[in-house]
Order: structure tokens, then sequence, then C-alpha cells
């Protein structure tokens, strides 16, 4: 398998796993991720999330990362 192969089907399996994450709590009754937040905040949690080196962490800290880059998409778009 080319390396290319491999980083692509890493993401998809990851960005899966991410989205398994958010639904769930979302069928949880979590909302509000997609608020404009404080990016500071977002990315603290994704810090407290990261320090627990585990996967259910990796793909938590993953979708505070996810969060803060979709509302910086939103502010560039509102700006444009």
């Amino acid at each position: 398998m080319s390396e290319t192969r491999k980083i692509s089907d890493a993401i998809d399996t990851f960005a899966e796993a991410m989205k398994k994450r958010m639904l769930t709590k979302a069928k949880a009754g979590w909302g509000g991720w997609n608020y404009n937040t404080y990016p500071s905040r977002l990315l603290t949690n994704a810090a407290s999330a990261a320090v627990n080196n585990d996967a259910k962490s990796a793909v938590d800290c993953a979708n505070f990362c996810m969060m803060t880059w979709m509302q910086s998409q939103v502010k560039v778009r509102e700006e444009e």
C-alpha cells in the first residue's frame, strides 16, 4: 500500500471516530458546538483532553480543534 493511501485511510478512519463521538454526544443532548465560543476556551478543552493519552481523549481533542477551525472558517466567510 502506498504512503498516500495509508495517510488517506488513517484520516478517514479517524474522521469516522470523530463523527461517531459527535453524534453520540448530540444524541445525549449535548449541543452548542458551533456557537461562537472563545477559541481559547475550545483549545483549553482540547489540551485538557490531550493529556489523558488515550483513544477517546484523542478524538475529543480533535473534535475541539475541529470546532475551533469551523468557527474560524465562519469568521472568514463573514468578513468576505
